[in-house]
């Protein structure tokens, strides 16, 4: 009897564990999981909002630790008859290449409890396509540049449906600043199957340079950003100002950002969608139509500009990255009231 079993109530209803219990069966076999489980979960006042995570040896592609959250869906009873999904609709899985170990590291465990805590905290789901900033090395103990998460169907387990409703298996996909970048301006579910060509199953690899130093991969994004445009209709920037003066509006952005930025109103703004740029001081939402700017509440604007005046700044945005220019300077389309102005 595994840990997992010996650890519900024969009186408990387990439709949702035994759910992805199958699940994991069809893949696995008679391979006994690790399962890890929460010492005090959450309802008992504990800080681990999942049941717990378990880890399988797969030796498909490289050999790699395949870890599976038990939590985000209804485990147990349905605790929401009138939606179609278990819970929030999904678990995380995380595939780690093995190293020398006999043994799963604990790490991932904790990084998929951290996971757990701002979906728990925040509300926020995550789905396909979605991407992540951690701010600093996945793995706090290693030596890696993967600082970023990006979010896609897990490529073995996809999606099941339980007596409790649809559980997705959302695969959390490591990735460097970026690719993280790159994703943002591409269409993110697709971007993490663009991926999986370079990294089979997406297996984290702590010690791997960024794809986007792969001149295969990036020709084949750029190639998907040109056809396709981004998923992501948001953008957050540190700082950012609009000003009105004399009748003209300059906005301030940061130098940092200003090859994303570019990027980002090719892959938005020119495929006829708006962009949301969102800072601590304000809120700027950049949408196509005859020249207008209205305040909708305190901070929060709506500009609106002809496609003629986006493209003319993405043109010279293009021209002054391909220059090599490093200092801050201003970017405006002929005959327009505003003008983007970097900030250093």
């Amino acid at each position: 009897m595994s840990e997992k079993q010996e650890n519900t109530s024969t009186d408990t209803c387990t439709d949702g564990y035994d759910a992805i219990c199958e699940a994991l069966k069809k893949v696995y076999g008679k391979q006994e999981g690790q399962y890890h489980r929460a010492l005090i979960p959450y309802c008992l006042g504990g800080d681990s909002p999942l049941d717990g995570v378990e880890v399988y040896l797969c030796k498909q592609e490289r050999a790699h630790w395949h870890y599976i959250t038990y939590g985000f869906s209804d485990l147990f009873e349905n605790e929401n008859p009138d939606s179609d999904l278990s819970g929030y609709g999904f678990e995380l899985t995380f595939r780690l290449l093995k190293g020398e170990e006999d043994t799963a590291p604990d790490w991932p465990i904790n990084f998929l409890q951290n996971l757990a805590r701002y979906v728990f905290e925040s509300g926020n789901p995550f789905d396909a396509g979605h991407h992540m900033d951690a701010n600093s090395p996945i793995a706090l103990e290693e030596e890696t540049e993967l600082t970023a998460m990006g979010f896609g169907l897990d490529p073995v387990l996809g999606q099941i449906e339980t007596p409790n409703g649809k559980v997705k298996f959302l695969q959390v996909n490591a990735l460097t600043h970026d690719e993280m970048m790159a994703m943002m301006c591409a269409q993110g579910d697709k971007f993490i199957e663009q991926t999986h060509k370079y990294l089979p199953l997406g297996i984290c690899e702590l010690s791997r340079a960024s794809l986007m130093e792969n001149a295969d991969f990036v020709e084949e994004w750029e190639r998907s950003v040109e056809l396709e445009g981004s998923s992501t209709g948001f953008l957050y920037l540190d700082r950012m100002s609009l000003k009105q003066e004399n009748g003209g509006i300059t906005i301030s952005l940061p130098y940092s950002y200003i090859q994303l930025i570019g990027t980002m109103i090719g892959a938005r703004l020119l495929k006829d969608r708006h962009l949301l740029l969102v800072s601590p001081d304000c809120v700027i939402d950049l949408l196509l139509g005859n020249f207008s700017l209205n305040k909708e509440e305190d901070d929060y604007y709506k500009l609106e500009l002809a496609k003629a005046e986006y493209e003319s700044i993405f043109e010279q945005i293009g021209q002054y990255l391909k220059a090599g220019a490093s200092s801050p300077t201003s970017f405006k389309a002929p005959n327009s009231p505003v003008v983007i102005e970097l900030m250093a």
